[in-house]
Order: structure tokens, then C-alpha cells, then sequence
């Protein structure tokens, strides 16, 4: 046992580098057995490793792989050198960031214990320790173009026999891997620079300096597009500083990513093993011949904790989409409230200026922005109806009182027992009835009815033909032009009811509920069947946004489990998950800078892309209200009805949109028409 301990002393003071009264100027320029490398899969591949090292003993291979880490994890590695008293033991962890790359932190500790010293007369002074301890922490980071560069900072410390010594060290290292033509096949390339800055240490009067070392590495990995298969190679070339170059080759095959098996040369010395994977725990073995060592077992064990890199950086695009869109969501808000107190104080003062063709327009925009406000909805009627009374009174006025006949009657029948309306129609009555001219008068009732009959107004041609037969129920043109009104009515009526339904039958259901509207403006009568047919309109809509609502879902399921699978020959830019990310990404950026033309553009180039990406189609939808509800307020109605549309291009069932557009379109209308009746004036 003692002479064993003493070869044990001198193997570490050949390997540390450090004098000692034992082995004095022995070994000067060797390296540490810390350097000699962790991590059972790196070592049975023949120590091959700067670049294809996985895990976060990386730090210690090549620093820049730390970058291609997708998740934090852990590892530990133990091995028992000689005896029960000496062993290598580390410990490594990695954690990568979602903007800065991958940071890494690990212990090495190499102990002997039990050691006989003796003097120059080979006398026994006791037994001692001698320990080496590194501490190294690094970082790794990748770009888009496949290059990794990384760097290590190492702390060496060495305590023998009470004597200790403490220096510092830099590793440096880049990393490149590139996807080849075939399918699942990937080249790989490391360079690493050990002891860049070297450590130097000393425990008695003489420093001693660990060599640099230039490592060179090439690797090639393939993944089998079934992922049933996986299989890597990799060759390393070492150029130590006054030392003879060392050379290793590895290989490693997989099943499922779940079992490996692993060999290699390191050297020209054998090394093998293996590896099992389960539920991101790491178990792998390695033995590896060396004739200066009896003991040849490696273990390490290696699992992962946390989410994914991935993971979190969706769960931060998430995070930043809800952001976006409670952003959207405030400003819009924000707007409707400010156009919705700027059109209460216009249309109440419209109102009380007896301005009744503007008070109604804009309390109609008050109803636009708040549906629900009760004082709206009763002052849009109360303006309707003061606006036909003025209407009807400045025609009975003018002379016309067949016209204001037919305009008090038309009154009359929206707003039944309005006095000013049966005072007025009374009026204009007894004016025909009292008119010298009574051929003159069923003329000018004639004319009226034939005039509103040629533009379409039927209810109008009816109003007048009722009083024309009123006054001569024997009246020959008014018998037969009311046959003929009668008739139009009911094969428009027809008409509006089969496009409704061929409309419904279609799937359009804005447009079938405009052909019932129609139907209904010819035929009030019959309020029960508009109402009844209404509402199976408005089912059938719900049951097919309904559906519609499913199908996106199992869309963006589909195009999840996509994205997370195998890469494909098939994929098409269009499909690049990576340019999806980006364009939305950009879009979020621009929508903070309050550049929202640009936002909008963006996300409209990744939802051309992929209608079901993230909440690119409910922020899209916001945005178009937003900008079309700040063109309505400032008047441009041109864009405000062509943002409306967009929006119901990415949602066609979107009511805030449609409501939004058919408000829009029917003020567009009034306004041009008052402008032009303004101008015939």
C-alpha cells in the first residue's frame, strides 16, 4: 500500500505540474488530469469533442457549444483513479438566456488521500492530502449564420501537503454547423484555443505554466426523417504546446433518442460506451483503456430542468401578443370614447338647433360607438320624424298637397296618432277635397304615383294612389296602376325572400340579411315572418362561426405539431416558422413605436402566411377598427369603410366590423346626399 500511494503522488505531480520534495522539477509543462475531459459520451467517443460536445461540459471542450444548449441542465461525473481514495469527480450546469446566449458554470475536483510522505533519508513523516480543484465559468453564443463563439474563465487551485497555489486561466473557442442538402444530415466544426491565457501556479519556489493547446474538430450528425435512427462521427486533431499532437475519432449510433452506443480511439487507445435517455435524464457509461490508470470506468449522469429555450421564448412572444393586444384593445377604447363624447355634445346641439338632418346622422354615430344608449336610439327616431314632418309641412306649404298627402300618410304609418301628422294630412285633404280643379287634383295624384311607381318608391305610388281613389274610387289609371304596384311589390317581395335564402344557403349571411331587409321595407306588414326569418338567419350565422372556430383550432394544432416535428422537404418559406416569428415580432415592435401603418402591414404579411399564427388575426382585426375608427372621426369615410372591409377580410363574422361598416357606408350616403340636395339648393 505504500509504494502504491507513492506512485499515486507521483502520477499527480507528473499531471499538476507541481515540485514536491517527492517528484522536485518532475513533469514541468504536463497538464492537469482536469483537463483531460468529462462527460461519459465525450470520452467513449475517443475525447473527439470540440465540435459535437453536448451538455453543458461543454464549458470545458469548447466553449461555444454551450450555445447550441436548448434548455437549462445539469450534469455530474465521478470516476475512482487507483485506489478508493482518489477520484475525479465535477459537477457542470448550463442555462441559457432568451436574448444573451448560454452561460455556464462548473466544478472539477481531483483528490488523493492517504499519502505516505517521507524525506530524503526515506524516513516516514506521515501521511497526507493533495487535492486540485478547477472552477470555470462561461458563456456561448450562436447567430443566424451557424456560427458559435464562446469563451471559458477557469480558477485552478492546487493544495499539497499544506502548500497551496491559486492561478487563472482563459479558453477560447468557435463553432460552425451547417445543414446539409440531404435531409436530417448536419456538419459540424470546432476550433478551440485551450490556455489561452494560461494559468500559472506555484507551490514552492518555481512556477509552473499549463501548456496552450489548438484543438480542431470536425463532426457529422444525421437524424433519420422517421427520428428512429440517429447517428454522429466526429474526428479531433490536438497540437499541445511541447508535447506530441494527439488525435481522436469517435462514433456514436441511436435508437429513438433513447439508446447509444458509442466508440472511438484516443490516440490509438480503445474507448466505448453508452448512453440511455429518458425524460430528459442522461446516463451514460464509458470505458477507456489506458495503461497508466487500472481503473477504467466513467460514469456521468446529466438531466434537465425548466422549460425549453422555445418554450419560453413563445411563452414571452405570448406574453408580448397579450400586451399587444390589451394595447389594441385601450387605444381603441380610447378612441371610440373620445368620438363617442365629441358626437353626444354635436348631436345634442344639432338637436337643440332643430338641425334634424344632422342631429339624426350624428346621433346615429353615438349608436354606432354605444349601441345600448337609450337617449340615442329615442332622439335618431324623434329627429327622423321632426325632419319628414318639416318635409311634409314645407310641401303642403309649396302648393304640393298630393305630395304632402302621401308624406303625412308615409309618417302616419311609422309613427301612428302623431297629431301634427293627422292635423296635417287633414289639411292637406280637405285642400284637395276643396280644390276647384278636382281634375287637376286626381291628376297631379296620378303623376305623383306614376313618378314615385318609375323610381322604385312602391309604398310611395301606393300612398298617392289611396287618395287618388279616395277622392275617385272609379278612377281607371289609378285602379290600374295600383293592380300593377300590387304586383311589382309582390314579385319583389318574392325576389328579396329567394335571394335571402340563396344567400343563406351560400353562407353569406350579412347579404341574406340585407335581401330580408328588403323584403321586410316591402312588406311591414308581415313584422312575425321577418322576425322569424331573422332569427334563423342569425342561428345559422352562429352555428357557422361556431364551426369556423373549431376548424381554426384544429389548424393551429395541426401547424404546432408541424413546427415541432421533424424538419421536411416539403416545407416552404411561406411555412418557416422562423420567418412567421420574425414578421410578427416586427410587427410588435413597430406597433410600440406607435407606427401602426407599418405594424399592420407586417402582421398582414404573416397572416397572409398563416391565417392561424399566434393572435396575428385578433390583433390585425383591432388594428383595422382602430385605424378605421380614426379615419371615420376625422372624416375621411374612404378609408374608414376600407379598413372596416379589411377587417372583416381576416374575420368575416366580426360584428364590432360589420356594424362599424354599414354605419359607415349608410352616413357616407346621407351626407353625400344632403351635400348634393345642399347644392341643387
Amino acid at each position: 500500500m505504500q509504494r502504491s500511494r507513492l506512485l499515486v503522488l507521483v502520477t499527480l505531480c507528473l499531471f499538476t505540474a507541481v515540485p514536491t520534495p517527492v517528484c522536485a522539477g518532475e513533469g514541468a509543462g504536463t497538464s492537469s488530469p482536469l483537463e483531460v475531459g468529462v462527460g461519459a459520451r465525450s470520452l467513449a467517443m475517443g475525447r473527439a469533442a470540440s465540435a459535437l460536445a453536448t451538455g453543458p461540459e461543454a464549458l470545458l471542450w469548447n466553449p461555444a457549444l454551450l450555445a447550441r444548449i436548448p434548455r437549462p441542465v445539469a450534469s455530474l461525473f465521478h470516476s475512482d483513479l487507483y485506489t478508493d481514495q482518489t477520484a475525479l469527480q465535477s459537477g457542470f450546469v448550463a442555462y441559457p438566456t432568451l436574448d444573451f446566449g448560454v452561460f455556464g458554470l462548473g466544478v472539477q475536483r481531483l483528490g488523493v488521500g492517504g499519502i505516505d510522505a517521507r524525506d530524503d533519508r526515506n524516513l516516514s513523516l506521515g501521511e497526507f492530502d493533495a487535492s486540485e480543484i478547477h472552477v470555470r465559468a462561461g458563456y456561448g453564443r450562436s447567430w443566424p449564420s451557424g456560427v458559435q463563439a464562446g469563451l471559458a474563465v477557469k480558477i485552478v487551485q492546487q493544495n499539497v501537503q499544506g502548500t497551496g497555489a491559486t492561478g487563472a486561466g482563459v479558453d477560447l473557442g468557435v463553432a460552425y454547423e451547417r445543414p446539409l442538402a440531404s435531409v436530417g444530415h448536419f456538419l459540424d466544426a470546432g476550433l478551440v484555443l485551450q490556455n489561452a491565457i494560461a494559468p500559472t501556479l506555484r507551490l514552492d519556489e518555481e512556477e509552473v505554466a499549463d501548456p496552450r493547446r489548438l484543438k480542431l474538430g470536425l463532426g457529422h450528425r444525421w437524424d433519420a426523417p422517421d427520428r428512429r435512427v440517429q447517428s454522429a462521427l466526429a474526428v479531433e486533431f490536438e497540437w499541445p504546446a511541447r508535447e506530441d499532437t494527439r488525435w481522436g475519432l469517435g462514433t456514436e449510433v441511436g435508437l429513438d433518442h433513447t439508446f447509444f452506443l458509442r466508440g472511438g480511439l484516443d490516440d490509438g487507445r480503445l474507448a466505448a460506451g453508452f448512453g440511455i435517455h429518458h425524460r430528459g435524464v442522461q446516463f451514460g457509461y464509458a470505458l477507456r483503456s489506458d495503461e497508466d490508470l487500472p481503473r477504467e470506468d466513467r460514469f456521468s449522469l446529466t438531466f434537465a430542468f425548466g422549460p425549453s429555450l422555445e418554450d419560453r421564448r413563445a411563452e414571452r412572444r405570448r406574453q408580448r401578443e397579450e400586451v399587444v393586444a390589451q394595447r389594441l384593445a385601450q387605444m381603441l377604447g380610447e378612441r371610440e370614447a373620445e368620438a363617442l363624447a365629441r358626437a353626444r355634445a354635436e348631436a345634442g346641439s344639432a338637436y337643440d338647433d332643430a338641425d334634424w338632418e344632422r342631429a339624426e346622422l350624428l346621433y346615429k354615430r353615438v349608436l354606432l360607438l354605444d349601441p345600448d344608449d337609450a337617449e340615442a336610439s329615442i332622439r335618431v327616431d324623434d329627429a327622423r320624424r321632426r325632419r319628414a314632418l318639416a318635409a311634409a309641412e314645407e310641401q303642403l306649404l309649396g302648393g304640393s298637397a298630393a305630395a304632402a298627402v302621401v308624406a303625412f300618410q308615409r309618417i302616419l304609418e311609422q309613427w301612428p296618432a302623431d297629431p301634427r301628422a293627422e292635423e296635417g294630412l287633414e289639411r292637406a285633404r280637405s285642400i284637395l277635397t276643396n280644390n276647384e280643379n278636382r281634375r287637376e287634383t286626381l291628376r297631379e295624384l296620378f303623376a305623383d304615383a306614376l313618378a314615385r311607381f318609375a323610381d322604385g318608391d312602391l309604398a310611395g305610388a301606393e300612398a298617392s294612389l289611396t287618395e287618388l281613389l279616395r277622392l275617385d274610387p272609379r278612377h281607371e289609371g289609378g285602379r290600374e296602376l295600383a293592380a300593377r304596384v300590387k304586383a311589382t311589390r309582390k314579385a319583389r317581395l318574392n325576389e328579396a325572400l329567394d335571394r335571402s335564402d340563396a344567400e343563406l344557403a351560400q353562407g353569406r349571411f350579412d347579404r341574406a340579411l340585407q335581401w330580408l331587409q328588403r323584403a321586410r321595407s316591402l312588406a311591414p306588414e308581415f313584422e312575425g315572418e321577418w322576425a322569424r326569418r331573422q332569427a334563423r338567419i342569425e342561428e345559422a350565422r352562429d352555428a357557422a362561426q361556431r364551426a369556423l372556430e373549431a376548424q381554426r383550432a384544429r389548424v393551429a394544432l395541426r401547424s404546432r405539431n408541424e413546427t415541432a416535428g421533424p424538419p421536411s422537404s416539403a416545407s416552404t418559406p411561406a411555412a418557416d416558422p422562423e420567418r412567421l416569428r420574425e414578421g410578427f415580432d416586427a410587427g410588435m415592435r413597430a406597433f410600440q413605436r406607435g407606427n401602426y401603418e407599418t405594424a399592420v402591414r407586417r402582421w398582414r404579411e404573416v397572416w397572409e402566411l398563416s391565417p392561424s399564427y399566434g393572435q396575428v388575426a385578433s390583433s390585425l382585426v383591432k388594428a383595422y377598427q382602430l385605424l378605421g375608427i380614426q379615419a371615420y372621426t376625422g372624416g375621411d369615410y374612404t378609408r374608414a369603410i376600407e379598413n372596416c372591409r379589411r377587417a372583416l377580410e381576416i374575420d368575416p363574422d366580426d360584428e364590432k366590423s360589420r356594424r362599424y361598416l354599414a354605419r359607415i357606408e349608410e352616413e357616407r350616403a346621407s351626407v353625400e346626399e344632403i351635400d348634393a340636395w345642399r347644392s341643387n339648393e
